[in-house]
């Protein structure tokens, strides 16, 4: 819901950017290491490769009430 940056291979693209939807698919089969906070500046996921898919948390790039939500295991939810 929040813009995301992919960061990988030297390369930074943002939600709008022309190679985003390339740069974003070529994460898809990458496993993920760990989770990484900022307040009120993004959340990243961090994968094996130190490559990062990151989700603003910045209050000016907010469009709704959160920024992002995530399914998880037993139908948990997780929403920032």
């Amino acid at each position: 819901m929040a813009p995301i940056t992919v960061i990988s291979g030297g390369r930074t693209t943002k939600s709008g950017d022309d190679q985003f939807r390339n740069h974003i698919c070529d994460q898809i089969a990458k496993v993920a290491k760990g989770i990484e906070i900022v307040e009120s500046q993004y959340l990243a996921i961090v994968f094996q490769d130190n490559s990062e898919l990151r989700v603003s948390l910045r209050p000016e790039d907010y469009t709704g009430p959160e920024a992002v939500s995530f399914n998880g295991l037993n139908n948990e939810m997780v929403v920032i």
